[in-house]
């Protein structure tokens, strides 16, 4: 794999867990009742920017996103579309969560480059949602999981990324990124 196919399938590994993150991200509204409500009010396009360590690298770089939320009261879910790129690369979001009372579940991708997830539940208590995430590698079987605490925050919202290492046996923070209203 050249050196920019590596890249962009590290930086797919971080918008992976950023895009968990970003469907509940960013709500100008009070704490909401229930996951429906909380995911309504996420509806609408957003800018965000931040620092997220992809894998394999020393350090943090800066990371910018922007996405447009539609959220569907029928059929109880918010669809996410979008970009987030780094001075690396750029990857497309799209996504999708859907809800019932507290839960949240979806399909936020079905897979990227050689991976998929196989897993995604969160719930949603306040003011703040977590989804935890597992994926697969398609051609080596290798396993991953990741985490997302977003936490709404005056007219935006906070959101913590976290990727499970295996060798420390925890999950470690891998970005954080600030998202306005467009």
């Amino acid at each position: 794999m050249s050196k920019t196919g590596k890249l962009q399938k590290r930086l797919m590994v971080l918008l992976t867990s950023l895009v968990m993150a970003v469907p509940v991200a960013g709500s100008p509204y009070a704490a909401q009742a229930d996951a429906g409500a909380f995911l309504k009010s996420l509806e609408g396009g957003w800018r965000g920017i931040g620092v997220a360590k992809l894998p394999g690298r020393e350090s943090e770089e800066r990371i910018s996103c922007r996405v447009t939320n539609d959220y569907d009261s029928d059929a109880h879910e918010l669809s996410i579309n979008g970009t987030c790129a780094t001075t690396q690369a750029k990857s497309t979001i799209n996504g999708k969560l859907n809800y019932s009372g507290n839960d949240v579940t979806g399909a936020l991708m079905g897979s990227f480059d050689g991976s998929r997830m196989t897993k995604s539940t969160g719930k949603v208590n306040g003011n703040e949602l977590v989804v935890s995430a597992n994926f697969v590698d398609n051609a080596t079987g290798a396993l991953w999981r990741s985490r997302q605490v977003v936490r709404k925050t005056g007219e935006g919202f906070s959101a913590d990324f976290f990727t499970f290492e295996n060798a420390k046996g925890e999950f470690v923070k891998s970005g954080s990124i600030q998202f306005s209203s467009k």
